[in-house]
């Protein structure tokens, strides 16, 4: 393996024509620089500078190794953008699991100011109810999940996520014509704790 270091010192060496002006590039002392350069002429068994007059000059052996740096070092460059904006979270996956209304009331506007503010980021978005959009969260499948409050939802205090409320919705009950609570305009949902209930999964509060 070429170590990239001792490599790079050699271009500034080419770039800048002197020992001494490439360590203050570097931020190394003269004596380090040139150890680096001795170190890469025994990786490659060749010389690559040789003195001329109080500077040095590269050989074409040198000149040969940094045609063939100078895409590997365009190619670490291309890297360390790309790393920056992922650690930035300006490019990326997002994997989304949710319930139907959640994906066309949230998530599909979502995706619109997603695109103005982070145009690198591709949400991957799959339709899932609780239990199971809960258990891609916990096996990491999903990055986000949107679900309804229910049993299976973590709590509050659960530090292993972080939890966000969007959206209040107000229920509405629907009872027969002849019920004693047909009439109220508010019903306490304790009221109708001993109804007989048309529900979602076993779980739901």
């Amino acid at each position: 393996m070429v170590d990239l270091r001792r490599v790079r010192a050699l271009r500034e060496v080419a770039d800048r024509g002197t020992i001494a002006a490439a360590a203050d590039a570097l931020h190394l002392t003269s004596s380090a620089v040139s150890q680096q350069l001795a170190a890469l002429e025994r990786e490659f068994g060749v010389p690559l500078v040789e003195p001329a007059g109080r500077s040095v000059r590269l050989t074409p052996a040198a000149h040969v190794l940094l045609e063939h740096a100078g895409p590997l070092f365009a190619q670490l460059e291309r890297l360390r953008s790309e790393l920056d904006a992922h650690a930035s979270g300006d490019v990326g996956d997002v994997r989304v699991a949710a319930f139907p209304t959640a994906i066309a009331a949230i998530v599909a506007p979502a995706v619109i100011e997603l695109r103005e503010r982070a145009p690198g980021v591709r949400l991957r978005v799959r339709e899932e109810e609780a239990p199971h959009s809960i258990d891609a969260l916990v096996q990491r499948e999903a990055d986000v999940t949107l679900t309804m409050e229910s049993g299976y939802t973590p709590s509050a205090d659960d530090a292993r996520y972080h939890r966000r409320d969007l959206v209040r919705d107000v229920l509405d009950a629907v009872v027969p014509a002849d019920h004693p609570l047909a009439r109220e305009e508010r019903i306490e949902l304790s009221a109708l704790a001993g109804e007989p209930w048309v529900a979602p999964l076993e779980g739901w509060s």
